[in-house]
């Protein structure tokens, strides 16, 4: 399998073949006459997600294949690379041509290899938790009592905020809006990952079949003063939403456009839903996740979670080639504009079969 090529030493590909087949290649140049350092062999791939796909699916880690009960021929077979562009790790992929079957001595050895390392990762994990027990336990010794009390104050403020505007839709009951859509498309900016103690700052809902906008507002917060760690991402300051409406005023908006929504899409969309089910913002519907539904196409496996790893937003459109334009990634109105584009790309790959 050709995962190597053969380069001057001004970087022109002169020969492409395995690692072998480079070296004899090198090694028949120098008896023709070739400078010794003149040729070098290089990958012809850097990024495993950079190949062919015909190509990847040729090709497993020494682990995935030994999984399989195959091993290396040698030290040097297979191909070295990064496994995508975050550079966090390289690992040898190797082909069928690469790996034999392996021998009841090879097998023992990997299955013994294999029950030390999910032990040491066992004990890893446990004391990982243990750490952070204890580091919790000392971050509450720390606040004090009355830090405790004052937080206990808080929680019961939000809940009997939250749980008004719950009531309000109970003696209501659901509201449909007239001329709004069945289809839509939400994502929302927050004072940090928390629904039940941050807030919503932005807030946006696309028409999922015009693309028109629905709604797009700021929201000004009521308990959370400031976040700088979320405005470092977003750019939201307390000065920016100072005049805008809060989630109460918009609630009524809000129950119209979910009440009368059918399908809800969204990237993560559960993390934005997350921060309207609490006020009584009913989201039963049919809802679609970008974010999970592009994980198995970007195809980076998550060996702790062993799953697909989840993308950013700005990965997907990336991946499917989404121009921003003069938007800029983390303004909710901008982020469902891309989140509709990535959404109908993948809806054409599933039309036309591509899983």
């Amino acid at each position: 399998m050709k995962l190597y090529e053969v380069r001057t030493s001004s970087g022109l590909p002169v020969f492409e073949g395995n690692h072998k087949g480079c070296e004899e290649y090198i090694t028949q140049a120098l008896q023709k006459g070739s400078q010794p350092g003149f040729l070098s062999i290089h990958p012809r791939y850097t990024h495993y997600t950079d190949m062919p796909d015909e190509l990847r699916s040729c090709l497993f880690t020494e682990r995935q294949w030994a999984q399989k009960g195959y091993f290396p021929n040698d030290s040097d077979c297979g191909v070295i690379i990064w496994t995508n562009h975050s550079h966090r790790e390289k690992k040898r992929y190797l082909s069928g041509e690469d790996v034999h079957p392996g021998t009841e001595e090879e097998l023992e050895n990997y299955a013994a290899a294999n029950t030390m390392r999910l032990e040491a990762k066992q004990r890893l994990v446990v004391q990982g938790l243990k750490a952070q027990i204890a580091r919790l336990e000392q971050e509450v010794d720390e606040m004090g009592q009355r830090e405790a009390k004052a937080n206990k104050r808080l929680d019961s403020l939000i809940d009997a905020y939250k749980c008004l505007l719950c009531e309000q839709c109970k003696r209501e009951g659901p509201i449909r809006g007239i001329d709004l859509p069945a289809r839509i498309v939400l994502d929302t900016e927050t004072t940090g990952l928390d629904p039940r103690r941050d807030e919503l700052l932005q807030i946006s809902v696309l028409d999922a079949d015009t693309g028109a906008t629905v709604l797009n507002t700021y929201v000004r917060p009521i308990w959370t003063l400031e976040w700088p760690q979320a405005q470092n991402i977003h750019g939201i300051t307390p000065e920016m939403v100072a005049e805008a409406p809060t989630l109460a005023e918009l609630h009524l908006e809000l129950r119209a456009i979910f009440g009368t929504a059918r399908e809800i899409i969204g990237y993560n969309t559960f993390f934005d839903l997350a921060f309207l089910e609490p006020y009584g913002i009913s989201s039963y519907r049919e809802i679609v996740d970008v974010m999970m539904d592009f994980a198995p196409i970007y195809g980076e496996w998550s060996e702790y979670h062993d799953d697909y790893k989840w993308q950013s937003l700005s990965t997907c459109a990336a991946y499917f080639g989404y121009d921003w334009g003069e938007d800029k990634v983390h303004d909710s109105l901008a982020d469902c504009k891309a989140t509709l584009f990535c959404y109908h790309k993948l809806k054409g790959s599933w039309e036309n079969g591509v899983e």
